[in-house]
């Protein structure tokens, strides 16, 4: 059975349309996770500040010396 060239080309352009919004989520993606989100950014800095303020160990406090009267 002989099909009609419209139903050829019309599969072409849905595939070529599918092709096309794949690369559009493709270099979405790649932009995302080049450029991250200024919120983003302040919140990893509020937590890398955090963790490193929670990580620290308090300085070792000295016994009182006391003075001989005199």
């Amino acid at each position: 059975m002989y099909e009609q060239p419209s139903l050829h080309m019309e599969l072409a352009r849905l595939k070529h349309r599918d092709f096309e919004v794949e690369a559009g989520r493709a270099r979405l993606a790649a932009q995302a996770e080049r450029h991250p989100s200024e919120t983003l950014s302040l919140i990893r800095g509020a937590v890398s500040s955090l963790r490193d303020a929670l990580s620290r160990r308090p300085a070792a406090a000295r016994a009182p010396r006391l003075q001989p009267a005199g």
